[in-house]
């Protein structure tokens, strides 16, 4: 029964979300990710397949092949206004996120701190080592109003930090 209801999943879910958070004029929720494909003896990466996975729709609405050179990147499947696009660590860099701000939707990533440089309102570059250092475990989570800079624009963002626990 449960690998037939996958379209009544869906439709629960994304009115759970809707219900929590809202519509966001219109778009939908889109998990991203990418995975290497190899050709028999290969030694590394020959091909990356990208795909974007509909959740309220639960299935996958985008999909492209790359060669070894196309990176994680939101740019590989059609971002639509309103989307929140999701996406891991491969995806938390300037281009990436760029792609997903100028198609006028939301974002959500897990960032790695070497490959995105924040900035503050004034332009400065946000010490997150520093930020990062000043952390308790049990400290509630920290938010900061910060962007990213691209071709001489700020897009603004959104930076939530939580201390691991010690467990």
């Amino acid at each position: 029964r449960l690998l037939k209801c996958e379209v009544w999943l869906g439709e629960l879910l994304q009115g759970c979300l809707e219900r929590r958070w809202g519509r966001q004029r219109g778009g939908g929720l889109r998990l991203r990710d990418a995975s290497c494909v190899s050709q028999p003896g290969s030694k590394g990466t020959d091909w990356r397949l990208h795909l974007s996975l509909n959740m309220g729709q639960m299935g996958v609405d985008g999909l492209s092949l790359s060669d070894q050179h196309g990176g994680e990147s939101f740019a590989q499947v059609a971002v639509e206004p309103g989307d929140l696009c999701v996406g891991d660590a491969g995806y938390a860099y300037v281009r990436s996120l760029v792609t997903v701000l100028l198609a006028q939707a939301l974002l959500l990533v897990r960032m790695n701190w070497q490959n995105l440089p924040l900035f503050d309102a004034a332009g400065r570059r946000f010490d997150l080592l520093a930020c990062l250092r000043r952390l308790n475990a049990g400290d509630p989570p920290g938010e900061f109003a910060l962007g990213i800079q691209h071709e001489g624009q700020h897009f603004p963002l959104r930076l939530l930090v939580l201390p691991l626990p010690q467990e």
